[in-house]
């Protein structure tokens, strides 16, 4: 995952934002909390011109913002409802694109992690912790992106306009792998 700085400045916008591929998104998440037409994600995708109708594997920006959660760390939990035969591993990879594991999942919910019932909500648990604290909030919203395969760190800094070295003093340390799904 990689972050870049959002031209965004307003204080009152939230601190984090999640980009997904619908393509990946599963249709009843789509719908439950991520409906493109929500006016509130326009000024986020300008890239998506219609948004009743947008193209399989388009990347979409959708904020949340980030919570002291339990006086433990810094995330968000989403409420999801489960299909048949997911598990909180399915759920973390393909629902919500690698950016939580199951461990996260399981942390926050009271199902066996690979005996989850089928239709139930449960939390998700996607953790803000990364990144560096002394960036000051002045910066605006990062974004979170899941690689997809063929792409790298020189492809995402073309697509981006963010240099290369940039997104690595942020990322530092990081292993960037691709989502080979």
């Amino acid at each position: 995952m990689l972050h870049r700085r959002s031209q965004v400045q307003e204080r009152l916008q939230p601190r984090s934002s999640i980009i997904l591929r619908l393509g990946r998104i599963k249709p009843h998440l789509h719908q439950q909390g991520f409906q493109s037409t929500n006016p509130k994600y326009s000024p986020y995708n300008p890239h998506v011109p219609n948004p009743d109708s947008i193209q399989t594997g388009t990347r979409l920006n959708i904020p949340f913002s980030c919570e002291c959660l339990n006086g433990d760390f810094l995330g968000h939990t989403f409420h999801y409802i489960t299909q048949k035969d997911d598990t909180y591993a399915k759920v973390a990879r393909f629902a919500f694109a690698n950016l939580t594991t199951d461990y996260w999942i399981q942390r926050v919910n009271v199902y066996d992690p690979t005996q989850v019932p089928d239709f139930v909500p449960i939390n998700v648990t996607v953790n803000c912790s990364c990144g560096d604290a002394h960036v000051s909030r002045d910066y605006g919203l990062f974004a979170t992106y899941p690689l997809r395969a063929g792409e790298s760190l020189q492809s995402l800094a073309a697509e981006t306009g963010v240099p290369g070295n940039l997104l690595e003093r942020f990322n530092e340390g990081c292993i960037l792998v691709p989502d080979q799904g």
